[in-house]
């Protein structure tokens, strides 16, 4: 069963992302600030794979090849 969720995709890895910068900017430099930031950058870059990867879209956004959708509509009529 799949489950749905209130925010996307998106917009949880922005909010944590954010979340690990505000703790980090409350640090001065240290090892534990450097790994806040990487977590956050880490975050970033999968909050962006979104719109990437259109696996990781939900089914309704998801843009079927016109290939794909042809041989679909062809298995059908069979």
């Amino acid at each position: 069963m799949m489950r749905r969720h209130a925010r996307s995709f998106k917009e949880r890895w922005d909010d944590e992302a954010k979340a690990y910068r505000e703790l980090a900017d409350k640090l001065v430099p240290c090892p534990e600030r450097d790994a806040l930031l990487e977590k956050a950058r880490q975050a970033e870059t999968a909050s962006s794979m979104y719109r990437s990867l259109p696996s990781l879209q939900p089914p309704e956004v998801r843009q079927e090849k016109p290939r794909a959708r042809l041989l679909r509509l062809v298995d059908k009529a069979l």
